[in-house]
């Protein structure tokens, strides 16, 4: 039978409760930004390799167009192959790992808590409710986890920005293909 002469009021324990379900969710909800992300990034960067792929296609054989045509296609080309590789370059910062961004509840306080448990048996619900919610809060881990999903938001957004001008640089190189044919 267990002793609940020391466990904490019922209204501290679910204001501890509301407290860790609040930290665990704002918690998902920022590694669910941080995913969705770098899974927009995986895929922006897989659309950029292959049209980089494509692109010496585009000024293959140019001999077709009048002179101004081709110097369009060309700086055209160049600048939308360039855009794409700062997009690429862009979206691998979205989805390559951070060695200072991984974030933790504090282990050692809660263990060291068991191992007292284990010796003594004093703790009670509250106790370790109350650990591991101050291990969420008091350390930096929803901030850390904000800050992550912040840094890759930028880096995806800036890769967008790059693959949007590279569209646009295609997209002029080929009317100025289709209006420099001879």
């Amino acid at each position: 039978m267990t002793d609940h002469r020391d466990d904490y009021p019922h209204e501290q324990l679910a204001a501890i409760k509301a407290f860790r379900e609040s930290a665990l969710e704002m918690a998902r909800w920022h590694l669910t930004r941080t995913e969705g992300f770098e899974h927009k990034a995986a895929n922006l960067l897989g659309l950029s390799g292959l049209a980089l792929a494509v692109v010496p296609f585009a000024v293959n054989d140019l001999g077709g167009l009048a002179v101004w045509a081709r110097h369009v296609v060309r700086l055209a080309t160049g600048f939308g192959a360039f855009a794409l590789a700062v997009g690429a370059i862009c979206c691998l910062q979205v989805v390559r790992p951070r060695k200072n961004a991984s974030a933790a509840p504090e282990t050692a306080q809660l263990q060291e808590q068991w191992a007292e448990f284990l010796k003594q048996r004093t703790l009670t619900a509250g106790d370790v409710d109350g650990t591991f919610t101050d291990s969420l809060l008091s350390e930096p881990i929803l901030h850390t986890l904000k800050n992550l999903a912040e840094r890759k938001g930028r880096w995806l957004g800036r890769a967008a920005w790059s693959v949007a001008g590279a569209v646009a640089g295609l997209t002029i190189a080929v009317l100025s293909a289709l209006l420099g044919a001879q």
